[in-house]
């Protein structure tokens, strides 16, 4: 919808993309036909041609000695890449397919009275499909996980921790996907991902199609105690996390300057609602449901400089069932706003897609035949 001024906003514009290509199905990756290109001859170099447009950059691959036609839509919410098989009589050329399928679709589910500008084939403009390449649509996040075990208050007691409890090991497997870390060549927030395997074998993460959450777990990651007897490690991650998720198993209260850092604005705090003993734990460990069926406190916990953000600014009790999910949220929602926080004075600060939005019109901006 258009603000006072008659202007359509972007954040607008770049939501009805992604919603655009959702429902047209241009987010499903397709892999490319077994039979082309397998011959064992070298294919001839494609012809390519590249299009951009006040919301698209549209690139046309055609090969020649096949009929393989590749096209690359770079949109403000994503790239989309799809393929076909040219069967028709005209000479197949890449301005053949933009005039039959995309002249009048280019701008996907937008009307706009700027006309598409053709660039150049040269490295210029590959310099600057690089750089956009470059900008993902994904937004990546990062928080870290803590356990801190019976009685323990110190930072190094506590992240020398390598495993949990039951319902922490449990909490844990809700919050995201095990990855591997080894030779992994995602972002994985810092991670090292050599083989060397020093923070770990593995570590968690959630994904969809618009976010990444990656997790910095300390009982995932490996304790030295004769080399690294301070968990310095684990600390150079935790302790650049905007947001830290702390599962308090001490029975006693959470002190915020437990883990002293510039960057740590907030800490969710889980707490079982009712410690069991030994026993109790090992006969509710046969009982199928006992964790969706038992109850933790959830509090937000923020610097004293940090404005209180969250639904569980005041401790909220949720079930075991939810317990995941509901931090999870929690965790997105506060490291969106503490990067804005960081950035403060500093001027506005984009999202990705909006970011990926300026790049496309700068590029055409750039490009367009002016009249003399």
């Amino acid at each position: 919808s258009p603000d006072q001024s008659g202007q359509v906003l972007d954040e607008a514009i770049v939501t009805v993309d992604h919603i655009w290509r959702v429902t047209e199905g241009k987010d499903v990756v397709k892999p490319l036909p077994l039979d082309l290109g397998m011959t064992g001859e070298p294919s001839a170099d494609p012809v390519t041609q590249t299009w951009v447009s006040e919301y698209c950059i549209l690139t046309i691959k055609c090969h020649l000695d096949n009929g393989l036609v590749e096209i690359t839509e770079r949109r403000s919410s994503g790239t989309d890449h799809s393929h076909f098989v040219y069967a028709g009589e005209d000479p197949l050329t890449p301005d053949l397919i933009y005039q039959e399928r995309f002249a009048s679709t280019i701008n996907g589910n937008f009307k706009s009275d700027l006309g598409v500008v053709i660039l150049p084939t040269n490295d210029a403009t590959r310099r600057a499909l690089g750089i956009f390449d470059r900008i993902s649509p994904i937004d990546f996040f990062k928080a870290g996980v803590i356990y801190i075990g019976e009685n323990q208050t110190h930072e190094h007691e506590i992240l020398a921790n390598v495993s949990g409890s039951p319902d922490y090991n449990l909490f844990i497997a809700g919050l995201g996907e095990r990855v591997s870390l080894v030779n992994n060549r995602q972002n994985m927030a810092g991670l090292d991902t050599s083989e060397g395997m020093f923070d770990g074998r593995s570590t968690l993460r959630h994904s969809d199609t618009i976010t990444t959450l990656n997790y910095h777990v300390t009982t995932m990651m490996p304790t030295n105690r004769e080399t690294d007897p301070q968990c310095t490690r684990k600390k150079s991650h935790i302790g650049n996390d905007f947001v830290n998720i702390i599962f308090n198993n001490s029975g006693l209260e959470f002190d915020f300057d437990t883990f002293p850092s510039a960057f740590n604005y907030v800490y969710i705090v889980v707490v079982p609602e009712a410690r069991q003993t030994f026993i109790q734990t090992r006969t509710r460990l046969h009982n199928p449901g006992w964790f969706e069926d038992s109850w933790f406190k959830v509090r937000v916990l923020t610097r004293h400089d940090f404005p209180d953000i969250s639904s569980a600014a005041e401790t909220a009790v949720v079930s075991g069932a939810a317990l995941s999910a509901y931090v999870r949220n929690l965790a997105l929602n506060a490291e969106e706003f503490c990067r804005v926080w960081s950035n403060r004075g500093l001027g506005e600060l984009p999202s990705t897609w909006r970011s990926r939005l300026q790049q496309i019109r700068m590029l055409r901006e750039r490009n367009v035949v002016r009249k003399e």
